[in-house]
């Protein structure tokens, strides 16, 4: 088949090629209106008794804190490793995350390594609605307090003994994250390409039936034999 075969065949069946495109940008759309993300990356800071937030003797980066914070974490995850990324600030939803939430002591040692510098529990959150995120940071932070508390209780520590837990109340804000301009008319051009793609292979499809279907049957011609006039 020719180019210009092609052309016409598209030309005569142009309605294949509309509702192939009407059905992709309607799914583009509806990606594009669901797509996003709302994020979270609260913290919880753990402290030596008495300690104050800003002061740098506060015990944050004690090793003995440190290790509580993280007996912690691994009680709210319920003994479950988190998955180490190459980074530690990298977002869950660039990991492919569209809801989920991970807790953990922050690692500067990297995906192959350990280490732990401050006594901090870090809480990423990703959900599709600002609504499931908020009501799940609600959760885990009332988690992260209460079973700080209960572990301490349960060791016998004086009230006045407890470590402290401090939520960093600028890292509760809740952000919408989502695709650039760019990024959408990239994959909208990818989209229409992949449509022009199907909507043409199934135009010649659609086009060779139907002249395959109208295309009298040489046998059954012969069979009939030649037409008699009767006038």
């Amino acid at each position: 088949m020719t180019f210009r075969d092609l052309v016409l065949v598209l030309l005569r069946r142009w309605y294949v090629l509309a509702v192939v495109f009407a059905v992709a940008i309607s799914g583009f759309v509806w990606l594009d209106r669901s797509g996003g993300s709302y994020v979270s990356k609260p913290i919880v800071a753990f402290m030596l008794p008495g300690g104050v937030a800003l002061r740098p003797d506060n015990g944050i980066d004690a090793e003995g804190v440190i290790g509580f914070a993280a007996t912690i974490a691994e009680a709210v995850n319920n003994g479950r490793p988190i998955d180490r990324y190459a980074a530690e600030d990298a977002p869950a939803y660039g990991a492919g995350v569209r809801e989920g939430v991970r807790i953990g002591v922050p690692n500067v040692g990297g995906q192959w390594g350990m280490s732990f510098t401050r006594a901090e529990i870090a809480v990423s959150i990703v959900g599709r609605t600002e609504e499931w995120v908020k009501a799940r940071q609600r959760e885990v932070l009332g988690r992260i307090l209460t079973t700080a508390d209960r572990e301490q209780a349960m060791r016998g520590a004086a009230p006045d003994a407890h470590i402290d837990t401090f939520v960093m109340p600028l890292s509760t804000s809740i952000e919408h994250v989502q695709s650039s301009t760019r990024d959408r008319l990239l994959a909208l051009g990818a989209i229409l390409a992949a449509a022009l793609i199907t909507g043409g292979w199934l135009a010649v499809l659609l086009d060779r039936g139907l002249r395959r279907f109208r295309r009298p049957n040489r046998a059954d011609a012969d069979l009939r034999g030649p037409a008699v006039n009767t006038g």
